[in-house]
């Protein structure tokens, strides 16, 4: 329900198609609570796989991220916003990970990741899975992620503030 007063002073009820609208993903797809994609179908590797069209994106800068991905089929381009319109800062292709940044320090997307050149197809890898992962290595291969991680967004913003591609 919204904050907004029907004629009987009662909260109004919003209509479902406005409640599935606001739960649509980046690229058009319904979202599920908890979860970024609700349309991930189950690979033989044990980690979902999701098709995502040419130009749609897979997430947006500044969205929290819950998943990160590696690409089969395809290429996606990473983009970050500027005061002058969209930079790229590199593109992600067949057997690259993406999105892994937001699962390692809890932050926020600091780019886009855009679909080009055709579809793209990925698999997923959740917070849970990944956290696992990290839980298993020795704490100095831990430690060491974690620097890798601050140095990363680091130089992606300075390469923002310079307009200067990554890749």
């Amino acid at each position: 329900m919204n904050d907004k007063a029907g004629a009987q002073g009662r909260p109004e009820r919003r209509k479902s198609a406005d409640r599935r609208k606001e739960n649509k993903g980046t690229d058009g797809t319904e979202r599920r609570q908890g979860s970024e994609r609700r349309d991930a179908k189950p690979s033989s590797s044990g980690l979902d796989r999701r098709t995502i069209h040419d130009g749609h994106y897979v997430f947006r800068e500044g969205e929290l991220g819950e998943q990160a991905y590696i690409i089969t089929v395809g290429s996606v381009e990473i983009v970050k916003a500027t005061g002058t319109g969209d930079m790229i800062l590199g593109t992600v292709a067949k057997g690259g990970i993406f999105g892994e940044m937001a699962l390692i320090d809890n932050s926020q997307r600091m780019a886009s990741a855009r679909a080009i050149g055709g579809p793209v197809e990925v698999m997923i890898i959740t917070r849970k899975t990944f956290a696992m992962r990290m839980e298993k290595m020795d704490p100095f291969t831990r430690a060491l992620i974690n620097i890798f991680a601050d140095h990363i967004r680091s130089l992606a913003s300075a390469l923002g503030e310079a307009k200067t591609r990554a890749s």
